[in-house]
């Protein structure tokens, strides 16, 4: 970490920051939520994913639950049916990186892909919501090796919140398909 200011800490966006300060976030949670609306199975964001997994992975003998928070982002130089074919290939793309993951690490993967917002509100701040705390960012969680963000450490009533907006039965935003779930081992 570069530094720790209040209920925030600095760090660069690098894997092993994100390894250091996950390793003791996650070392005694069984469960996650990552949400971040550009994320995507690429090699941007694969070390933090892998990262997540691995921790998780490696302080419980049960596999561990973890769900991803992501949206389509609409390409404007396509047309409806160009988008749809594109949202398939991604959501497929993100098929086939969970199983990858289920099958190293043994956990159940949900993929929720959001859609339109319900109340005009953006879906874009970042957060990593365990069953323990939950920190948000208003930066990606993927890798720029020379980029520092801030994560800060979330109250209670913010992590009912996020897990309210963020959940099936009274959700902020739409879903634009039913949820990908990838059953673990």
């Amino acid at each position: 970490w570069k530094k720790l200011e209040g209920n925030a800490v600095y760090l660069l966006k690098r894997e092993k920051d994100y390894e250091n300060l996950l390793g003791n976030i996650l070392k005694n949670s069984n469960n996650l939520m990552l949400i971040d609306s550009y994320m995507k199975p690429n090699d941007e964001y694969k070390p933090m994913i892998e990262i997540c997994a691995s921790l998780l992975s490696k302080h419980f003998t049960n596999p561990s639950y973890i769900e991803f928070h992501t949206s389509y982002k609409r390409q404007n130089h396509m047309d409806d049916n160009e988008n749809e074919i594109n949202f398939n290939r991604e959501k497929a793309n993100w098929e086939k990186y969970l199983n990858i993951l289920k099958s190293k690490y043994k956990h159940t993967y949900k993929l929720f892909y959001w859609d339109k917002n319900l109340d005009d509100s953006k879906l874009h701040d970042r957060y990593i919501i365990t069953n323990l705390m939950g920190i948000g960012s208003q930066h990606s969680f993927g890798e720029s090796e020379n980029q520092e963000t801030r994560w800060s450490l979330l109250d209670e009533d913010e992590i009912i919140k996020h897990k309210i907006d963020y959940g099936q039965s009274q959700p902020k935003f739409k879903l634009k398909c039913a949820p990908v779930t990838i059953i673990g081992i």
